[in-house]
């Protein structure tokens, strides 16, 4: 991967904005746009479950997501909690006890995501409903 792609990868709106030209609460950005950044982030397969996790509780430790998460790996959910504290979109605590006990919760901007994904969900169960509905009066 070519060192340009890679930092790409690690890209977020707070980094944009310090990397290019900002103006009163208008970001510029070279080739990537909001949309781009969005979907790499919300694309990831484990991200938006472990975000509609945090939004349904305060906090959660590591082995919670585990749990509430059958089918994630300890790596998988290890890497993408990572990507998305990199991200700026959770926060991570470690508090200094044996065994190190780990918790995460969303940033204040995540959390103003929450009414967008609930109207995201309602957009996909009306869109479901009506797909289902009209290959059912195919029949």
């Amino acid at each position: 991967m070519v060192d340009m792609e890679k930092s790409l990868m690690r890209f977020n709106i707070d980094s944009a904005a310090k990397l290019t030209n900002v103006t009163e609460n208008a970001y510029v950005y070279p080739q990537v746009t909001f949309a781009d950044l969005c979907l790499k982030v919300f694309s990831r397969k484990w991200a938006l479950p472990i975000l509609k996790n945090l939004f349904t509780r305060e906090t959660v430790r590591f082995s919670e997501l585990e749990k509430l998460m059958p089918g994630i790996t300890s790596t998988v959910l290890s890497d993408t909690l990572l990507k998305l504290e990199h991200e700026g979109l959770i926060s991570k605590k470690v508090y200094p006890e044996i065994p190190p006990r780990v918790e995460y919760k969303l940033t204040g901007r995540t959390r103003e995501l929450r009414v967008i994904l609930e109207e995201l969900d309602e957009w996909a169960r009306r869109w479901k409903f009506s797909r289902t509905a009209s290959e059912g009066a195919r029949s």
